[in-house]
């Protein structure tokens, strides 16, 4: 039979040969595949080989070195999501509010008041200068230190500014600014930075105290006019008028157990009017209840009942005390 079907299919072979000659040409196809693949794999890894070899040059700093100020709650770490927490375009500094009526304000005294010069960019081995321009009609009472000595140390990125304003004449009572600018150097190209310009508004500014909003129930709507008004009545009685006022004695009396500055009224400045009217915050103590808070409200009775005669004098000489709109001063 098996003659018989090789005569009718002569082009089929021996079916043992053919099957022990698929196996033996699959067995040779797997290990030159195998070899294909170590071969690829030991190629690939010369190439990663030689690119480790190869030297690699770092990527070159190609942007600007910046300066910017920080003038308020500084710290060599700056940990806030708030940047406005930390520049203030334009601040103000008014020597009439008690607590300021100093001889000069000084940057880096109150956390406030930091002026602070940042690098960003690049270190440096070496002193970097920092260009300054100062403007304004406050910049004949400005100081600042020496040029020279205004630059970011080597290996550093900070500057602490440290300027003072020296207090104007308590008859002047302009408002006075300045304004520091970083300039373009060398160095820093500061003019690209948004913090590159700090203004400063001072000096002796009749505005508002500090606590008015506690007092204008007994003095009204504010006003200059009135500020000076009630100044004027004040200053007309003497020394002696005021050191007998039984109110000013417990007050003072007060005011010296506590370490307080007193009321004082030779003269009576403008400085004088500001600590009375300011001095209500210490009212709130609960010791100052009593006593103590009626003579303060007596003594401002007082001292509004003698504006009011100026005022009425005034309106009668044809020469009435009017505010800022062209309307006479009054009170409630």
């Amino acid at each position: 039979m098996f003659l018989l079907f090789r005569m009718m299919n002569p082009g089929i072979v021996d079916p043992s040969k053919t099957i022990t000659q698929y196996y033996t040409l699959k067995e040779s196809y797997m290990a030159g595949k195998k070899s294909f693949c170590l071969q690829v794999v030991l190629c690939i890894a010369a190439v990663f080989s030689l690119a480790a070899c190869k030297k690699v040059e770092p990527e070159k700093f190609s942007a600007n070195d910046f300066l910017y100020f920080i003038n308020k709650n500084y710290s060599e770490v700056i940990l806030t999501v708030n940047m406005n927490a930390i520049y203030a375009k334009q601040q103000e500094y008014n020597f009439l509010i008690t607590w300021n009526q100093t001889d000069s304000f000084r940057t880096n005294i109150d956390p406030t008041y930091q002026l602070y010069v940042q690098a960003d960019g690049r270190l440096a081995d070496r002193k970097r200068a920092v260009s300054l321009e100062i403007e304004g009609n406050g910049k004949e009472f400005a100081v600042f230190p020496d040029p020279d000595s205004i630059y970011i140390p080597a290996n550093s990125i900070g500057y602490k500014l440290d300027m003072k304003l020296a207090r104007p004449p308590l008859s002047d009572t302009g408002v006075k600014t300045l304004t520091i600018t970083l300039k373009n150097n060398e160095d820093f190209k500061p003019e690209e930075h948004a913090w590159h310009k700090v203004t400063y508004v001072f000096g002796n500014m009749v505005k508002p105290t500090r606590f008015y909003s506690s007092i204008v129930d007994k003095y009204g709507e504010f006003s200059p006019a009135k500020m000076y008004a009630v100044r004027e009545a004040v200053a007309r009685k003497d020394k002696s008028f005021w050191e007998t006022d039984p109110d000013v004695i417990l007050l003072n009396t007060s005011l010296q157990n506590l370490g307080a500055k007193k009321f004082r009224f030779d003269p009576f400045t403008m400085d004088e009017l500001y600590n009375i009217m300011d001095v209500t915050s210490y009212l709130q103590i609960p010791e100052q209840k009593g006593p103590v808070q009626n003579a303060y409200w007596a003594l401002t009775q007082k001292m509004i009942s003698l504006t009011k005669e100026l005022i009425e004098e005034r309106r009668a000489a044809n020469n009435p005390i009017l505010d800022a709109s062209g309307k006479e001063i009054s009170f409630p």
